[in-house]
């Protein structure tokens, strides 16, 4: 897929699968945090997982999960992540989506 020009996202719950994620290939990599529910891939939370990977990642970093509120969104902040390396995404543009 990289070789048709397709930027490769993988979706990780643990610094091993982050490690590998990045070691195959990955441009992005987007980190599910237990809070997600369902078929959850790690048992960390979104801010701890996304902490620890962001140590190594040479790769833009999503967080995926732990936001539900203003407070998660202040807790993102004093991270002092960089928005180099984090991407976000503001809670307009996902409320004013249009449906398909």
């Amino acid at each position: 897929m990289k070789e048709a020009g397709c930027l490769v996202l993988y979706q990780v719950g643990t610094v091993a699968a982050a490690r590998a994620a990045e070691a195959a290939g990955a441009d992005i990599l987007i980190t599910q945090g237990i809070e997600a529910g369902g078929h959850v891939h790690g048992r960390t939370g979104a801010f701890s997982l996304a902490g620890e990977i962001l140590r190594d990642a040479r790769v833009p970093v999503v967080v995926s999960g732990g936001i539900a509120d203003g407070g998660g969104l202040v807790h993102l902040r004093i991270q002092e992540w960089s928005g180099d390396q984090v991407l976000q995404c503001p809670l307009w543009q996902v409320a004013n989506m249009p449906s398909s």
